[in-house]
């Protein structure tokens, strides 16, 4: 997501970020320089800090292609699995009506990244050696290996032991993930923000999450996710299925499945909890959106 602030710093709109050939040229040459880099300490057998990525779990990944499956979907990974399968496994859920969805849930099926004192490959990249060093310096990470690549070309003794690196690794790894939850806090709150601007008004979305007590969706425009609870859905006894795919009805039989095209209701906003709860609109018909314009199209 991406939020619109207005001239007054206000979150007026969210949209989804555009990424276009221009963002993909940049994050090649920005990989090619991460590695070039790496490659350039392993090659000189000199300590420093990498950007590490381990083999999938093969049990979480089993589960995945069996979701897959239970929607209808073609999806083929060995037991050991290389980073061209998990591509081409990608590729394919892209390409499916369900694939938004699904593209989500294979990512968290994956391992996260991490940082380490030691080279063990970065599988999502396909990389043997990663690494943080493009500019801007926005890591600590970044600034360390900067720090011993100035020191290589230097001649001097590098500062930091691979045990020492290591233990920075962990830290930074920490810090990273609470940075992440901070950032997604702070985006939630925009989003919850602009929600409530849109009450009452009903608007196209798609599930994207399936738990027994609600169905997760994302709303098309403005771009917002949130809950439609369990217990709003039309009258019946709902469970999801073993693969966590659909929400079934055990009375009617009525399914809600992951990347279903849905009309919600935006039904309430906990600015303080940062939540939306969306209604279903149970009717076939489409209806128009209340929505005004946005009163500004240029993020802040």
């Amino acid at each position: 997501p991406q939020i619109v602030f207005d001239e007054h710093g206000q979150p007026v709109d969210t949209v989804r970020r555009p990424r276009n050939e221009a963002h993909r040229i940049i994050e090649d040459l920005m990989i090619a320089a991460n590695e070039a880099v790496a490659r350039h300490f392993e090659e000189k057998e000199a300590p420093c800090m990498y950007r590490v990525h381990e083999r999938p779990d093969s049990e979480k990944l089993a589960n995945f292609v069996k979701l897959c499956e239970s929607l209808g979907v073609s999806a083929r990974v060995s037991n050991d699995p290389s980073p061209a399968e998990v591509s081409k496994l990608l590729l394919d859920v892209s390409e499916h009506p369900n694939g938004r969805a699904l593209h989500t849930l294979l990512l968290r099926s994956l391992a996260q990244a991490r940082y380490a004192g030691e080279n063990l490959g970065h599988f999502g990249l396909a990389s043997s050696a990663y690494l943080h060093f493009t500019s801007p310096i926005r890591r600590y990470p970044d600034l360390i290996v900067h720090r011993l690549l100035k020191q290589m070309i230097d001649g001097a003794q590098p500062w930091y032991s691979e045990s020492r690196l290591d233990e920075m690794a962990g830290t930074c790894s920490d810090a990273e993930r609470k940075a992440m939850g901070a950032e997604r806090a702070s985006l939630e709150l925009d989003r919850a923000l602009v929600a409530r601007e849109h009450l009452g008004e009903k608007l196209p979305a798609t599930i994207t999450g399936i738990q027994g007590f609600g169905l997760f969706a994302a709303v098309v425009e403005p771009f917002i996710e949130g809950m439609i609870p369990v217990q709003t859905l039309p009258s019946d006894y709902y469970q999801p299925d073993a693969f966590g795919s659909r929400l079934v009805g055990a009375n009617t039989g009525r399914t809600f499945a992951l990347g279903e095209p849905v009309e919600v209701e935006i039904v309430n906003v906990d600015i303080a909890k940062r939540q939306v709860q969306l209604g279903l609109v149970d009717d076939a018909r489409p209806s128009r959106s209340k929505r005004p314009p946005s009163r500004s199209n240029q993020p802040r």
